[in-house]
């Protein structure tokens, strides 16, 4: 190992991986000059990679690890394979982090959008059974509005979320007789009973989010067949969390890497090096997608701070989940529950500061009022809350837990 550079593959030197899967995709550090290797397939004629790099990863002189993900091999027979990876040069070495296994049957139109579960023993309940399946990852899949009733597709007595009653405002289990197919997204768990049938457990989010102001935006009281609006409802209720579970927590400081190595001043500002003079501020994980920025913004006592009053001063949150908290510690103390039962997928806030205390703000584009909790827009903490596990028997086995995606509109 070489720190922000991975693991060395050395002259002569080789790694091997085995695992089920049909797709291979690989981190190491993108390099012109770094891809040099060669891979061999169960044994097969080495190949050498061709993975067409022509500039060189910027991440090799930052605080983070410079791994950059390439796919290496597609379109494998789904099963269990070995594949070594071979240094093939004498000048340059091959640095790796990490791999991904794709198991996925991409061959086959038909098969692309089922999760393949090999025949294989499993030990539920204390007792072992075989079990096996190609089940849609969508468990609504097909599923015909008051017609179809969720019963027929999915567990009821062990998921949550299909009829939460007035709480949101609505439910997606209108009668007895009258089902309508969740879109908002949520989380599938696939078990295995005590008889050794695979069952579907589900954790579905409400047609309506709920948000700090109590702010009622377009909300639905009877849900249709489709979902026809781009931005989330919210009901005028209070933030309800029964639903839900914490993803991840970042502090603000986290949002950065040293300004690109720059330090305070750098060129490319990012909230780790920011102090109590205002500036402008951007930063995105390494997943592509959790980012902040913010403009006129400083540090104050510890908090991520709007510098100014007139609504010059402003930040953007962007985070894929169903649910938002923050945490203050110097005006507003405390913690306070943004909004919640989001449909499962990528959302932005916006907070902005202006003449009073109550910072404005926006959710989607959606506004949540002026928000009375006097912290003027100030935060330490970022909480993304996800669906939490459906209450599936202690004693089963679990053999896939995943997020399903709201409807795209």
């Amino acid at each position: 190992s070489s720190g922000q550079w991975g693991c060395d593959i050395t002259s002569d030197g080789f790694i091997e991986i085995t695992g089920y899967w049909s797709n291979f995709n690989i981190l190491f550090y993108s390099s012109s000059s770094y891809d040099n290797f060669k891979y061999q397939i169960d044994g097969a004629t080495a190949v050498t990679s061709d993975l067409s790099i022509t500039a060189t990863t910027p991440l090799g002189i930052r605080y983070v690890d410079s791994a950059s993900l390439h796919n290496l091999v597609s379109g494998q027979t789904l099963g269990i394979h070995t594949i070594k990876i071979i240094r093939d040069s004498a000048t340059y070495n091959t640095f790796l982090f990490g791999c991904e296994l794709i198991a996925q049957d991409t061959t086959s139109t038909a098969t692309k959008s089922q999760i393949q579960i090999p025949s294989q023993n499993v030990v539920s309940y204390g007792k072992k059974f075989t079990v096996s399946g190609t089940p849609h990852y969508d468990p609504f899949n097909g599923f015909t509005n008051s017609t179809t009733l969720h019963s027929a597709v999915v567990d009821t007595a062990t998921s949550l979320g299909l009829s939460t009653g007035t709480l949101h405002g609505a439910t997606w289990a209108i009668s007895a007789s009258n089902n309508i197919r969740p879109y908002n997204g949520g989380r599938v768990v696939k078990w295995v009973d005590s008889s050794g049938v695979i069952k579907t457990s589900v954790n579905m989010m409400p047609p309506n989010a709920q948000n700090i102001g109590t702010t009622a935006a377009a909300e639905i009281t009877t849900p249709s067949a489709t979902n026809t609006a781009y931005l989330p409802a919210f009901s005028d209720d209070a933030v309800d969390h029964s639903l839900a579970e914490v993803a991840k927590t970042f502090h603000w400081r986290e949002f950065g890497n040293g300004a690109a190595n720059g330090g305070t001043g750098a060129t490319y500002a990012d909230a780790s090096m920011l102090n109590t003079t205002a500036d402008a501020v951007a930063y995105v994980m390494d997943d592509g997608l959790t980012s902040l920025s913010g403009t006129n913004v400083r540090e104050n006592t510890q908090d991520f701070y709007h510098d100014a009053s007139d609504g010059s001063s402003l930040w953007y949150l962007t985070f894929i989940g169903t649910g938002l908290t923050y945490t203050s510690t110097v005006y507003g103390a405390g913690v306070h529950n943004i909004v919640q039962n989001l449909p499962y997928g990528t959302h932005v806030l916006q907070c902005a500061r202006d003449a009073d205390s109550d910072p404005d703000m926006f959710i989607d584009g959606v506004s949540l009022a002026d928000v009375d909790i006097k912290t003027y827009g100030a935060a330490q903490e970022f909480t993304f809350h996800q669906p939490k596990m459906p209450p599936i028997p202690e004693d089963a086995v679990v053999i896939a837990d995943y997020m399903l995606m709201a409807d795209f509109v």
